[in-house]
């Protein structure tokens, strides 16, 4: 049990999180689980309602190996769970999961919507970890990206989108370069929120 998120919607709270199916780090098969309460002390003492996976890998295109990090969000009373997957090839792609209720059925996309796999394009090897926000006419993600090969550094990149939503990203600016001594290898793994109208 691992990489929890947490959504309140209507007086209920919504523990999301990554279920392995083996022992050790990240090991065995890894969905997307879900665990619900009516308050945040019915977790503290154990009394949440576990529903199991709601959302599990498969097929034979970019979500075929594993699901990772969700993150969620409500438009035009649609939920959207943007959620990287290791995909056939092992690489790791951001896309996305729809549906009416929080509690699923969730339904991925055919096409992830990061895909840096290419040579001329920015983050060449993987697009990871994504959070987003609504910010007026704008939803603003950020998620990290490896730039080197060999996986030894991963930065922290941004985009928005506006009336396209799920669609139309635009780059937007790294938000953290991993250039800090506490972070000189990995920044990443984010969440953002909104709050006192700030990001």
């Amino acid at each position: 049990v691992t990489g929890p998120t947490m959504v309140l919607h209507k007086g209920k709270y919504y523990l999301f999180y990554i279920g392995l199916t083996r022992s050790g780090y990240e090991g065995g098969t890894k969905s997307l689980c879900l665990a619900v309460a009516d308050s945040f002390r019915d977790f503290l003492v154990g009394r949440a309602s576990r529903l199991g996976a709601v959302m599990r890998p498969g097929g034979d295109g970019w979500h075929q190996g594993a699901i990772w990090h969700p993150d969620f969000l409500q438009k035009d009373g649609i939920w959207y769970c943007l959620i990287n997957c290791t995909g056939v090839d092992g690489r790791e792609r951001t896309g996305y999961a729809t549906a009416s209720r929080l509690e699923g059925p969730w339904t991925l996309s055919d096409k992830p919507l990061l895909d840096f796999i290419d040579e001329d394009t920015r983050g060449n090897q993987i697009a990871i970890d994504p959070s987003a926000v609504q910010y007026g006419p704008y939803v603003v993600m950020s998620y990290g990206t490896v730039l080197r090969k060999d996986y030894t550094a991963i930065d922290e990149w941004c985009y928005t989108t506006m009336d396209e939503f799920p669609m139309g990203w635009r780059y937007g600016g790294v938000a953290l370069y991993n250039d800090q001594s506490y972070d000189s290898q990995y920044a990443h793994k984010p969440f953002l929120m909104k709050f006192q109208g700030r990001i």
